[in-house]
């Protein structure tokens, strides 16, 4: 018995069904990040819009938590496999849709707690329109928009993952002997494989030698990175 409902494929791509709202959405990034270090995150789910039609499509270019204010935006360097749109993440449930954005509960949640282990690159919001201003939220028919979704996502995953295998550089450590010494999980490794690779994306000329990280044992080497990361 686990706290979230979780699939994955031999191709490393992995399902978690977060629950409502923003909090189960963070905590179910981190529950994920903690057994499968993923490289690439996307939320999918539905959302309200004052507009457009129930059934549309959207990815969000602008995503602001309406309680705190705070506001993520994605980076898109691949092309965006179908047209973008602002999100507002609200507590409860909207019957009423004050702004022209998407409306949700949870894509706040998810990319403040998706931000920690991935730069916003890898970080996007895919919403269904399951409610508007003529048409209120049906639940049975939410798994036949979910499918209206899936060809945007294929197409998302694949551009993501073709960008992945095109910008990954050789790291300049013998990663499973670090991993050996350190004593940690298969999950652990590449949790500090992802790590390594943002630092050496970020400031490649201060990455630490495998000396240095071969020092660090299981309870200290991934802190150590994320603190120096944050530095």
């Amino acid at each position: 018995m686990t706290a979230f409902h979780l699939y994955g494929n031999a191709a490393g791509t992995f399902l978690i069904v977060t629950g409502v709202g923003k909090v189960r959405a963070a905590a179910a990034v981190g529950f994920l990040a903690a057994r499968a270090a993923p490289s690439c995150w996307i939320n999918v789910g539905t959302a309200g819009h004052p507009d457009l039609p129930v059934g549309t499509v959207r990815l969000a270019h602008k995503i602001v938590d309406r309680d705190s204010g705070r506001a993520f935006y994605p980076q898109w360097v691949i092309a965006a496999p179908t047209a973008t749109d602002d999100l507002v993440t609200v507590s409860r449930p909207a019957s009423e849709f004050p702004e022209t954005a998407l409306h949700d509960m949870e894509a706040a949640g998810f990319c403040e707690a998706a931000r920690h282990f991935a730069t916003l690159e890898w970080i996007h919001v895919v919403k269904v329109v399951s409610d508007n201003r003529g048409t209120a939220f049906q639940r049975d028919r939410v798994g036949e928009l979910m499918a209206a979704s899936l060809p945007v996502l294929e197409r998302l995953l694949a551009d993501l993952g073709e960008l992945r295998e095109s910008v990954r550089d050789p790291l300049p450590f013998d990663v499973e002997r670090i991993a050996a010494t350190a004593g940690l999980t298969r999950a652990q490794t590449r949790q500090m494989e992802r790590l390594l690779r943002r630092w050496q994306a970020l400031s490649p000329d201060t990455l630490p030698t495998e000396a240095e990280l071969c020092r660090l044992d299981r309870a200290t080497l991934l802190p150590w990175l994320r603190r120096r990361l944050r530095d």
